[in-house]
């Protein structure tokens, strides 16, 4: 009776799960990031990470809370305070905590600060892993990935190990360093394969509404948004990345000598886990002392906020004034 009932609390689940992230792939969803990386709901390799808090970084990577996702400015919020910078004076905006920013509902209008500001790119998990071109994380970017590089012709001898994903492909690499074990709906995320010419209604009429639009670098944005996805690529790397993290947790499971495809699965797990802590912590770091940043200068309501904001200041002063005579 108990295995009947486990049986179907999993069916049950699985069932759940995929009317939840068919959800997410809604355009205004917050885990749109999260959904062709979830092809099934099951307990994630990098939990048994030896740094709980790098497992702890990788999760909120994927699931658009590391503060530099589309998701952290659906919402309005707080300015953050600049005491540690010299550079904003006291009273600015930035310094003032009633100061709320206001929501950017458009992912290609929350600009990734660390870009330069005339060809800034949105701030999604995929640019700030793969493309963002600050030399700081450009430095780091190298690093994982030669030490990706490594890893991968260390595993083309394992016996029934998956072929080597290509980590030169945007997409692989990507699935590969957010750890990826299955894939989930990805037709929105991205153009159909190569070899498929069916391509989907929503698909043709993203693109005619990309077409209409005039400036060049807000056609980028716009394209640039979402990381294109393609099914057969990200399926080869999830299943390299599931041989050896299936391994990893065996091993783990029944305390025996682990075998190479295990060892393997253990670096994997703790090099990328690690690398997304420094990749935030670094952001933050870099952050907390950019002005820019600070008085958020490049987003496009900034102006509207403040002189709403002003607006209100104003007519409370007026009330409180009128009350007091």
């Amino acid at each position: 009776m108990f295995a009947e009932l486990r049986l179907r609390g999993n069916h049950l689940r699985q069932r759940f799960f995929r009317d939840t992230v068919g959800v997410w792939t809604d355009a205004g969803s917050g885990q749109r990031d999260l959904a062709p990386l979830k092809g099934a709901s099951y307990l994630e390799p990098y939990w048994f990470a030896d740094d709980p808090i790098a497992a702890r970084y990788v999760l909120r990577s994927r699931i658009g809370s590391s503060k530099f996702e589309f998701d952290y400015r659906r919402s309005d919020h707080h300015y953050p305070r600049a005491s540690n910078s010299s550079g904003l004076a006291a009273g600015s905006p930035g310094n003032d905590r009633s100061t709320v920013m206001g929501r950017l509902v458009s992912p290609w209008e929350r600009a990734c600060y660390m870009c330069p500001e005339s060809s800034w790119m949105p701030e999604n998990a995929s640019h700030v892993l793969l493309s963002c071109p600050h030399p700081h994380l450009m430095l780091e970017r190298a690093r994982i990935k030669a030490a990706l590089v490594e890893l991968c012709q260390s595993t083309s001898s394992l016996p029934d190990c998956p072929p080597m994903p290509n980590l030169e492909d945007p997409c692989s690499l990507y699935f590969i360093l957010q750890l990826a074990t299955s894939v989930g709906p990805s037709d929105h995320h991205g153009p159909p394969p190569d070899d498929d010419l069916r391509r989907s209604t929503r698909l043709q009429q993203r693109s005619d509404r990309l077409a209409e639009a005039a400036d060049t670098l807000d056609l980028q944005r716009r394209q640039n948004q979402w990381l294109p996805v393609y099914r057969a690529r990200a399926s080869a790397a999830a299943q390299w990345t599931a041989h050896l993290t299936s391994q990893w947790r065996r091993a783990i499971a029944r305390q025996t000598e682990w075998e190479p495809a295990a060892r393997a699965g253990s670096k994997l797990v703790n090099l990328v886990a690690s690398y997304h802590r420094r990749i935030i912590s670094l952001r933050r770091r870099v952050l907390q002392k950019d002005l820019a940043f600070l008085r958020r200068r490049r987003d496009p309501t900034r102006t509207a906020v403040l002189s709403q904001t002003a607006g209100s200041r104003a007519r409370s002063n007026r009330s409180r004034v009128s009350s007091k005579t």
